[in-house]
């Protein structure tokens, strides 16, 4: 069986630190949804995704705020306004994995020994930001 190894990060303003145990990252890739684009301000959000043996959200202050919606959890510090978590709840959602959850890879501190994969839902691409890489681009 392969090591479990920790990967620790944390918000913008450090109030609020997680940690995920799991033996590696199981995927890393640049999201161009619409409502990423729009909760990150941002052409595109970079997750890097965990099957997760267990992970805990470290919120003394009880700044950890989620926003719910039509498929998955957004989790923000609302102290600073740090996106960072995002677990899908619609079982029905094509990209929805029980035991899968998924940090912005901004916010994770350990080296994580994982590149993107793949831009996903690229058809909602910004026409005003090139692309200018090899990696697979879905639509959806």
């Amino acid at each position: 069986m392969d090591k479990i190894n920790l990967y620790e990060g944390a918000c913008g303003c450090g109030e609020i630190t997680f940690e995920v145990k799991a033996q590696k990252p199981s995927w890393c890739g640049h999201c161009h949804c619409n409502q990423c684009q729009k909760i990150h301000g941002a052409p595109y959000v970079t997750w890097v995704g965990f099957h997760a043996d267990s992970y805990a959200i470290k919120d003394p202050k009880e700044y950890f705020k989620v926003y719910k919606s039509s498929v998955a959890d957004r989790g923000f510090c609302s102290n600073c306004g740090s996106n960072f978590y995002f677990r899908y709840h619609d079982k029905k959602h094509k990209f929805y994995r029980k035991d899968a959850v998924l940090f912005a890879r901004p916010n994770i501190d350990t080296d994580l020994k994982i590149e993107p994969l793949e831009h996903i839902y690229y058809a909602s691409k910004k026409d005003w930001y090139p692309v200018d890489d090899d990696l697979s681009k879905r639509l959806d």
